[in-house]
Order: C-alpha cells, then structure tokens, then sequence
C-alpha cells in the first residue's frame, strides 16, 4: 500500500524531486506516469468539450461564449490535464521517460524562489559583508580552516580543495559568530598520499604556516571591528 501512494507521488513530483523515492522504493515511474496519462488524456480532454459547450450554451453568447470560456481558471485546468497525459504518453513512448505535473512544479519552483529570497534577506542582515576576502587560518590541531562570509555551494565531502599545492577534503561546515555578524567556517583535513583525487577545485586563499589564531580573529582583521558586541 505504501508503494502504491508513493508511486502516486512520484507521478506528481518532477523529476528532480522523485529520484530519492524511485530508488527507495524502486518504483517504475516511467509506467505509472504512461497509465496515468492514459487516463488524464481522454478525461481531460472529454471534461475540456464538455464543460465548454455547458458554458457556450448558458452564456447565451454562441461562438463569443466558447471563446470567453477559455479565460476562466477551469478551462486551464482541463486543458493542462489533457495536454499533460499527452506528454506523458509521448515521453514514454519516444524515450521511456516519466513526466511530472506542471503544475506541482510551478508549486515547487515558486516555494523554491519564496525561499530563496528569505535566505539572502537572512544572510544580508546577520552574516559579514559578502565583499570580504575569504581568510585560511590553520588550527592547532593541524586542520584548515577557510572563513568566508558565505556559505560555498559547490564544497561538500565528495570534492578535493587545492589549497597552493595541498590537497583537502571538507569534513565539517559551521555558523559561528563573530560580535552582530555570523561567519562560515569551512573545516578541512589534508588528504594522504594514497588517497584518490575526485573533483578537483582551487581555493584562492594564502595557506598559513603555522597556527594562525582563531577564524573570528581573522575575520575581525578584515571587517577592522566594525561589528560589535
């Protein structure tokens, strides 16, 4: 029973938002999303031709009322069921691929945007200002720290940082506060000799030769204290 409400929602999902309950699951989306659209083509299209001649018809208007009817909120939505089920069984058909609901995507898109905007509003008024130098300061018990005043999207654990002609992994990101303003603190360990090189990116940043003090410390450097306490 739970397969079946999750290959439901992965008919709705887009394909981006589905992978993780596909392989979970192992759901034959491409499948369900061809029933589905089985379905939702003649359906939609049938209640599309129904509900407009029902509106031509009251309306009095004739042709005009046909017309007027496809401005109304139903007729989209009919007609986006119809046209759906049509690129799901054209997608299946042509590339065995599943399609997800418009509509559910423009949901997740703008709830995506929605919090996007909070998320730079956030980092605006409570992080360093984005303008400064991101800062190496090498900890006493031999990590790397890189300070930045924003978190970096592309760095996680599956990644090298060559840091001058080292090479580091990412083993740890956090918040920490330096007086009114929060600073992220990227945490890496040196990788060994054997270890394989994976994707490799450049962190442009000065490596310390010898402990170098605290991130916040070095962050204060940069600002010249203008956050306070």
């Amino acid at each position: 029973m739970r397969s079946f409400f999750v290959g439901l929602l992965c008919l709705i999902l887009p394909e981006s938002h589905r992978e993780g309950l596909v392989r979970e699951y192992d759901i034959n989306a491409p499948l369900w999303s061809f029933l589905l659209g089985l379905v939702e083509m003649p359906v939609g299209f049938l209640l599309y031709f129904d509900q407009s001649m029902g509106y031509m018809s009251r309306s009095g208007l004739g042709a005009l009322g046909w017309v007027s009817y496809h401005l109304t909120p139903t007729a989209w939505f009919l007609v986006s069921i119809a046209l759906t089920g049509l690129v799901r069984i054209a997608a299946y058909l042509s590339n065995g691929e599943a399609v997800g609901e418009l509509w559910a995507w423009a949901a997740i898109r703008a709830y995506e945007e929605i919090r996007g905007h909070r998320r730079r509003w956030r980092e605006t008024r409570e992080f360093a200002p984005v303008h400064l130098p991101d800062r190496a300061i090498l900890e006493e018990d031999g990590r790397l720290v890189i300070i930045s005043s924003r978190k970096k999207e592309d760095w996680d654990e599956l990644v090298t940082i060559k840091v001058d002609d080292r090479f580091f992994q990412l083993v740890g990101v956090e918040e920490r506060r330096h007086g009114s303003w929060k600073i992220i603190a990227h945490i890496l360990e040196e990788m060994g000799p054997n270890e394989p090189i994976r994707r490799l990116l450049h962190a442009e940043v000065e490596l310390p030769t010898a402990a170098s003090g605290t991130p916040e410390e070095a962050m204060a450097s940069d600002v010249g204290g203008t956050a306070s306490d």
